[in-house]
């Protein structure tokens, strides 16, 4: 299983492959402004 994933110039490790979306937007997305769903 891959347990690094590249986003925006980040690098993500997480324990699944499912996790990576909902972590990115939670902890990445910057809250001022709107985040694609």
């Amino acid at each position: 299983m891959k347990t690094t994933w590249q986003k925006d110039g980040f690098t993500i490790r997480l324990a699944k492959a499912s996790d990576v979306d909902d972590y990115y937007f939670q902890n990445y997305c910057p809250l001022d402004r709107k985040c694609p769903d």
